[in-house]
């Protein structure tokens, strides 16, 4: 759920690409793309390497779900290379993105940089790699109109209507399936086309039976 890219292997990779009972689903936080920036985060990956490690994800694990954070604003960013950020994420597409606003953490290395950026310059970024990474997401959501695939369901609500999710979506962080009258409960797995798409949400509706749990 969870890995920096500066510790990913090659037998993870094999892992994810290979167990049938793993999800093909990496959450890997990557905080910015320019070197200047990265090496002021001390992260010990530059961007070529970043984008070596997403190249090799995609190409060794067909379909996998890529998810990041991304933070804007931290101490002397520069527009240019908040710029290649957003030039970035809009060129790579991913799955997923969650973003923060630098905060000063007591006791960090980064308190003492100078060249702070004001609030609303943060906000503004924010705002801006937000609708970024938005516009992503809608058409990757309208794409799945029209395909059939699993979700296991998480919720069923008083009208019948379940609260589900497909293995590119973890729980609490990602978006999710609204399916109408299920006839399953929470745990059962089904068969869902996708009739629409709401916003980052998915609208489906079952397409067969309850599949068995393997």
């Amino acid at each position: 759920m969870y890995v920096y890219p500066s510790v990913f292997t090659d037998a993870m990779i094999d892992a994810l690409a290979e167990c049938q009972r793993v999800v093909k689903y990496v959450d890997i936080p990557l905080q910015h793309i320019n070197d200047r920036v990265l090496k002021a985060m001390y992260r010990r990956v530059t961007r070529r390497q970043t984008e070596k490690l997403l190249e090799q994800l995609r190409q060794r694990i067909p379909g996998v779900t890529i998810r990041t954070t991304f933070m804007v604003g931290f101490p002397g960013e520069t527009e240019a290379e908040f710029a290649e950020l957003l030039d970035f994420v809009r060129d790579f597409g991913f799955d997923a993105v969650g973003t923060f606003k630098y905060s000063n953490e007591p006791d960090t290395q980064a308190v003492r940089l100078k060249n702070q950026l004001d609030e609303a310059l943060k906000q503004e970024r924010y705002d801006r790699l937000m609708l970024v990474q938005q516009e992503i997401a809608f058409a990757a959501a309208r794409r799945r109109i029209g395909q059939t695939f699993e979700v296991v369901v998480d919720e069923v609500c008083d009208d019948g209507r379940a609260v589900s999710r497909h293995a590119g979506q973890a729980p609490e962080v990602d978006a999710v399936c609204l399916l109408d009258s299920t006839g399953g409960a929470p745990g059962d797995f089904l068969s869902v086309r996708c009739t629409g798409s709401a916003g980052y949400d998915l609208q489906v509706r079952a397409a067969s039976g309850q599949l068995p749990l393997i």
